[in-house]
């Protein structure tokens, strides 16, 4: 019966401490969007914020990714941009808006395109992915989830055999 208690007590306390660290790493990058005195800085921060904030305030996380992609315009930042569209449209995703969210994710994968950048067009294609099997198009899907595999260069894929295992490494530059 102790040992019970116990384990109860022991869990409500590591909920409590868990809300606390969530707080705490909210108020530090608050604190630090407001110290900031870079605009691309204070961009990404907002970007984080709103990671942070996505499940928990979604409407929130809203807010501030109107504030960064505004920023991020501003000061011709794109991949900030991109990146602000990107975390919208997940948001979106997530919230069941899924005709915004389809617009936000086709702005991200136009700027990364733009950008030529590999790793956000991927995340794009595969976050399209994910609206597509929300919506039920399952081909649709497969086929998003496979351009997601395509900008990634296989030039520099290195594999070794182990004992157990055929571990494979892409390094990317």
């Amino acid at each position: 019966m102790k040992m019970k208690r116990f384990t109860i007590l022991a869990l409500v306390g590591l909920l409590f401490l868990g809300n606390s660290v969530f707080a705490m790493n909210l108020d530090s990058l608050k604190d630090l969007i407001a110290t900031t005195s870079s605009d691309t800085h204070e961009v990404s921060l907002l970007c984080k914020l709103a990671w942070e904030t996505r499940y928990t305030a979604p409407d929130e996380a809203l807010v501030y990714l109107d504030k960064s992609l505004n920023l991020a315009e501003s000061v011709n930042f794109p991949s900030g941009k991109a990146k602000s569209h990107l975390y919208r449209g997940m948001i979106q995703t997530a919230q069941g808006s899924l005709e915004e969210a389809e617009v936000e994710l086709n702005l991200a994968l136009k700027t990364y395109k733009g950008l030529r950048d590999e790793d956000g067009i991927g995340k794009s294609w595969n976050k399209m992915g994910i609206l597509s099997y929300y919506r039920g198009e399952y081909k649709q899907a497969i086929s998003r989830y496979e351009k997601a595999l395509e900008p990634v260069s296989y030039t520099h894929l290195r594999a070794h055999e182990t004992s157990l295992h055929l571990v494979c490494r892409l390094l990317l530059e």
